[in-house]
């Protein structure tokens, strides 16, 4: 696991990343099945911190190995994963950008379909609580997968303050 993990790194950090797209694709295809059960919500942060081996990139590693080996699924909105785009888009353009979403196909990244019910759930969200829309989303997901959010954003403190979702952190 830890190979496949160094691999995603390889694959992040390398122009010509197909021989190491190839392997870890073998190795999270052996590791999933359609039988899974436990869900985890991914903010960008998380995704973000990885990438750039940022404050907390060890421990969203050690998640994503764990998650992996669980087959737990990994979960991030349509709305966070734009984020993650722009954001890599941003700072190391868009050929970076691209291979961050390639990224999060191949580690096995499902993406929430935005229904009008969960575009409700999430400005219900953001009018009560100061954060992002996209964070929004985040917390509309884990509270409907009954499952934690994936963070180091700490615009999501006050709301698990409040008892409205669980956090994984992994801000500092």
């Amino acid at each position: 696991m830890k190979e496949a993990l160094h691999s995603l790194r390889r694959y992040w950090k390398s122009v010509d990343a197909i021989g190491n797209e190839r392997r870890l694709r073998y190795y999270v295809g052996s590791k999933r099945s359609l039988s899974m059960s436990d869900f985890l919500i991914f903010d960008s942060y998380p995704i973000i911190s990885f990438l750039r081996e940022e404050k907390g990139f060890q421990t969203v590693e050690d998640i994503l190995k764990a998650a992996i080996e669980s087959r737990t699924h990994l979960v991030i909105s349509p709305i966070n994963w734009g984020e993650v785009y722009y954001i890599v888009f941003r700072t190391v353009g868009e050929i970076r950008a691209k291979q961050a979403l390639r990224w999060m196909d191949i580690i096995g990244f499902q993406l929430l379909s935005v229904t009008s019910q969960r575009v409700l759930h999430a400005a219900r969200i953001k009018a009560r609580f100061p954060v992002s829309y996209a964070d929004a989303f985040a917390i509309a997901a884990a509270q409907e997968l009954d499952c934690p959010v994936v963070t180091g954003d700490p615009e999501f403190r006050r709301v698990e303050q409040a008892g409205v979702v669980r956090l994984m952190w992994v801000g500092g």
